[in-house]
């Protein structure tokens, strides 16, 4: 009896020290030490070192160094840092583990359009800027040039006045005309855009939707002016569209809303200042109309906007689409001004033949914008310098509720932008068709053919309620003019980039280019006949035929066809990266 109590004692001992053995590995831990760099070994401090699917996790030392505690000797570590490409690592039996970390995207090899071709970013000597659509403005805008807007150092894009649609200036590193008008020269997808305007104060690149741009290259120096000629002594804007990509057909919708407002207002005389400022001076009182109005207020609103837009992209090996269709309505920040756009763009690239040496681009953007409003900046001022202007002792509107118009006063800013219609629609149709065929990995022959066809019509006209006042007719006054660009361009170039010695490598371009620019058009315009267009709550515009015979002006021109014939080349050389 003594001796089985004994042995069963023995055997509750064991039993218990197998649990205790269980349990001490079931909860034991490895340390691993490390260490994280770049690309180049030097030291990242602060990365983060996580185990995957465990909770171990600690962050690297100023020098690099970590220390972590694993579950396994076959764990895997995640290691991120900001900016770089996160990677996970197995720890294999290793007590020390060494990783390098490559920057996000690989950012140094990725490549940069500079005119004619693409190069590597570390491989650049000129003064090249590159902003992509994860770095572009967010919100809602009516040309790519505000996407870059603040992003690219010694790059300044302004807006001219404001207003939707409106021109803006585009200054790089300080370069402006004695005019003070000169613009860089825009290229998109590879066509040079003509750089004359259908209309003052219109915005070339309207035409294009801000969602379709992948990315924005700026060429600041003279190696931009060496490869465009004088067309790029303000520089250059390439601006490069999104293409399909391999895989599964996708669409994605984008749907967008806000509001604009004026952040400040100018400073002028309100009406008790105005009182004050007539009496320290001594004039006369009948400059005190016994009102009060704040005339800039009357005319700022908040501007909404409202932004849709799809866009769907698939294919293979063989080919690659990619389609998409905007549509925006922006209201100004003024009365009576707005901003609205269609837009459409298809593009496709194809690899032919079994050995895919013959390429084919195709890419096709259709737009039509139609901006509206009083005349923000003509030779009368517009409602802006009115409303600056205005005695604010005087109201804007009589006791009836009907709006103040006297010949005495200046023009009311409320009646001016009521009265004094612009509206401009502007369509615009950019084509082009790019065969390649690649004789080898190293030489490659690329032809560009493209068309640029705008054709604007502008509709103003000035009701005759304004004919009270000195710059106006009493009769009314229409306008109508038409006015077409088109700019055809075909390119030849070969490529080449080879390692024509060890450690040294060339990348050449070589090409010839043809471009022909038309430019035509025709105005009408005249006052109304005897009592005036009448008011029957349509433009005057569209009974224009109803007008004064004796004041119609009529006008058409055909600009000489200018044409302009381009060889150029260029040669990278490159030791040993």
């Amino acid at each position: 009896m003594s001796v089985n109590r004994r042995a069963n004692h023995f055997h509750a001992f064991l039993t218990g020290i197998s649990l205790l053995v269980l349990t001490f590995n079931s909860f034991s831990q490895y340390n691993i030490q490390g260490k994280i760099t770049n690309e180049n070994g030097a030291p990242l401090p602060f990365a983060s070192v996580t185990e995957k699917g465990g909770s171990s996790g600690t962050t690297t030392k100023e020098d690099g160094s970590f220390t972590i505690d694993v579950t396994s000797t076959r764990a895997t570590l995640i290691v991120s840092y900001v900016g770089y490409e996160t990677k996970e690592v197995s720890v294999n039996n290793q007590l020390f583990v060494s990783v390098a970390l490559l920057a996000a995207g690989n950012s140094l090899d990725s490549v940069a359009v500079i005119g004619y071709g693409t190069a590597r970013k570390k491989d650049l000597t000129g003064a090249v800027s590159s902003v992509s659509e994860k770095n572009f403005n967010k919100g809602i805008y009516t040309s790519p040039d505000l996407l870059i807007q603040g992003k690219v150092a010694g790059v300044q894009v302004m807006s001219n006045d404001g207003s939707p649609g409106g021109a803006t200036t585009i200054k790089i590193r300080g370069n402006s005309a004695i005019t003070g008008t000169g613009q860089p020269l825009f290229v998109v997808d590879g066509v040079p855009l003509d750089g004359r305007s259908l209309e003052r104060d219109v915005n070339p690149l309207n035409f294009l939707n801000p969602i379709d741009i992948a990315s924005i290259d700026i060429l600041k120096d003279a190696s931009a002016t060496a490869i465009y000629g004088s067309r790029a002594a303000y520089g250059v804007v390439i601006i490069n569209t999104k293409k399909g990509q391999t895989g599964e057909a996708k669409i994605d919708v984008a749907v967008s809303a806000g509001v604009s407002s004026a952040l400040k207002t100018i400073d002028v005389l309100n009406a008790s200042q105005y009182r004050e400022a007539i009496k320290y001076y001594g004039v006369d009182n009948s400059f005190d109309k016994g009102g009060n109005a704040d005339a800039q207020d009357a005319i700022l609103q908040n501007g909404w906007q409202q932004n849709y837009s799809v866009a769907g992209s698939g294919g293979n090996d063989n080919g690659r689409y990619r389609f998409s269709a905007g549509y925006l309505n922006q209201d100004g920040i003024i009365i009576n001004t707005g901003f609205k756009k269609y837009t459409s763009d298809f593009s496709a690239n194809l690899k032919c033949l079994k050995s895919k040496k013959l390429g084919l681009d195709f890419h096709v953007n259709s737009s039509q914008y139609i901006q509206h409003g009083s005349d923000l900046s003509g030779g009368n001022g517009g409602s802006v310098f009115f409303a600056l202007t205005w005695n604010p002792t005087a109201s804007l509107t009589n006791a009836d509720g009907s709006l103040r118009m006297l010949p005495s006063e200046g023009a009311n800013p409320i009646a001016y932008s009521q009265y004094a219609k612009e509206n401009l629609k502007v369509t615009t149709i950019l084509g082009s068709i790019s065969p390649s065929y690649k004789f080898t990995n190293w030489l490659e022959y690329k032809v560009l053919l493209s068309i640029n066809y705008s054709s604007g019509i502008s509709r103003s006209s000035t009701d005759q309620a304004l004919g009270v006042y000195q710059f106006a007719s009493p009769t009314g006054y229409a306008s109508i003019a038409n006015n077409e660009l088109i700019t055809e361009q075909i390119t030849h170039t070969l490529n080449f980039n080879k390692d024509i010695f060890p450690n040294l490598n060339l990348n050449a371009v070589a090409g010839y280019e043809y471009m022909k620019f038309t430019s035509q058009g025709f105005n009408l315009s005249a006052n109304g006949a005897g009592n005036g267009f009448g008011n029957y709550g349509i433009d005057y515009t569209n009974y224009i035929q109803y007008s004064d015979q004796g004041s119609r002006n009529i006008a058409s021109y055909l600009d000489p066809i200018s044409e302009l014939e381009s060889f150029f080349g260029r040669m990278i050389f490159n030791y040993k990266d």
